[in-house]
């Protein structure tokens, strides 16, 4: 059987899995079947996994093609909660946080990694539950509006400054939601934008010169989510170009709170990785999830400093 282990990024969960087999090892199709089934399995107010992180092996074709050699390899599903129904993606930025940890402590002992993604290699660097992702240039950023942009953070994210709005209520939650996914499911949009797949969508207030928080509707999951990576590099990169924050950004978001920071035209993603309950690890130490994320309600769950 496949080793399922349980960690999350401020608040966004995730199921690791590793020891996949030959079957799981060589076939996509069984992977994302065995997501699905595990999800619908596991399905509780304990743990609602946003995603799987499926761990493959890397690659050291030659000595002298660093560019191409990586160390593991990361194949990422959301679950989408309206059907509860595993969905392949490109990349997710508190995923690979994640993932890199665990495969630090269970596999490379390599603090510095290259990891394969839907998007192409990432360069990671893990210190104990801090881990600092490259997650490369910024692509396709455009102006919708004064309070409106789009950028492409490895996933397509439309980033809505509010001014006047402060995310710190249940109905701004609510409305969060069925503007992004309206936002998310906008044709015409997407096709103006030449993304016709749609959108993340975040929605951002600007809390100091260094600050933000976000709350993110997430395509793939189908919903709000605590916390979005790719989500937060957007918005750290929206804020900088459009609003003139200066770096390294905090980010806020309702499950924790990361740092953005940009250097040699690249956009970097830090943050914490933890693990949520041991699983067949030999009864080491791990770190537990935050208090008001267990028993979560998803639309229920405020900003905490």
């Amino acid at each position: 059987m496949p080793l399922e282990v349980r960690m999350e990024g401020c608040g966004n969960t995730f199921v690791v899995v590793d020891k996949l087999g030959k079957e799981l090892g060589e076939n996509r199709e069984a992977r994302q079947q065995y997501a699905t089934e595990s999800a619908r399995r596991n399905w509780d107010e304990n743990f609602v996994a946003d995603g799987f992180l499926f761990v493959l092996p890397g690659k050291n074709a030659a000595e002298n093609d660093n560019k191409n050699n990586y160390d593991l390899e990361m194949e990422y599903y959301d679950i989408d909660r309206t059907k509860v129904e595993a969905v392949l993606e490109n990349m997710c930025g508190n995923g690979i946080r994640c993932f890199s940890r665990y495969g630090f402590d269970n596999i490379t002992r390599k603090k510095e990694m290259r990891v394969m993604t839907g998007d192409g290699i990432k360069e990671v660097s893990v210190d104990g539950n801090q881990v600092r992702v490259n997650m490369g240039p910024a692509r396709d950023f455009t102006k919708i509006s004064d309070n409106s942009y789009l950028v492409n953070t490895s996933l397509a994210h439309i980033v809505n400054i509010y001014d006047e709005t402060e995310l710190d209520s249940h109905k701004d939650l609510e409305l969060a939601k069925k503007l992004g996914r309206k936002t998310r499911y906008d044709a015409e949009l997407g096709a103006k934008l030449c993304y016709p797949d749609g959108f993340q969508v975040n929605f951002v207030n600007i809390t100091g010169p260094q600050e933000a928080k976000v709350v993110t509707y997430e395509k793939g999951v189908e919903d709000l989510t605590l916390a979005c990576g790719t989500g937060c590099t957007a918005v750290g990169y929206v804020l900088a170009q459009a609003r003139g924050l200066q770096y390294p950004i905090i980010v806020k978001n309702r499950g924790g709170n990361v740092k953005i920071d940009f250097e040699n035209n690249n956009l970097f993603l830090i943050g914490p990785a933890d693990y949520v309950i041991d699983n067949n690890t030999n009864n080491k130490k791990i770190d537990l999830i935050p208090e008001p994320i267990r028993g979560r309600i998803f639309d229920h769950i405020m900003f905490v400093d």
